[in-house]
């Protein structure tokens, strides 16, 4: 019986790491694509002043570039990422019986 526990407790902190893991990419990929959405919402403001004459400033040309692949020509700003808020939830041990 003490190998079953040992093993049981051993497989929990494995799932409890996973979870972790889980939950810190997600975190990484809002914050990629927060940044992404600034990035085409600045984008997209400095066509709308270069298109009203005003000067665009290089180093927006270039992150306009840089974006290119993921940020198509809109006349509006883009819809904001959604939020996996159901998978951000502190992992928890509720539900799982020690032995």
């Amino acid at each position: 019986m003490g190998e079953w526990s040992r093993e049981y407790r051993k497989l929990a902190r494995e799932v409890e790491s996973l979870k972790l893991a889980r939950e810190a990419s997600l975190f990484e990929q809002d914050l990629s694509n927060d940044l992404e959405r600034r990035m085409c919402e600045e984008a997209a403001s400095s066509k709308r002043k270069a298109d009203d004459g005003w000067e665009v400033d290089s180093a927006v040309e270039v992150t306009s570039n840089m974006t290119s692949s993921t940020c198509v020509e809109f006349n509006e700003s883009p819809p904001l990422a959604p939020r996996h808020q159901s998978f951000r939830r502190r992992p928890t041990t509720e539900g799982v019986r020690w032995p």
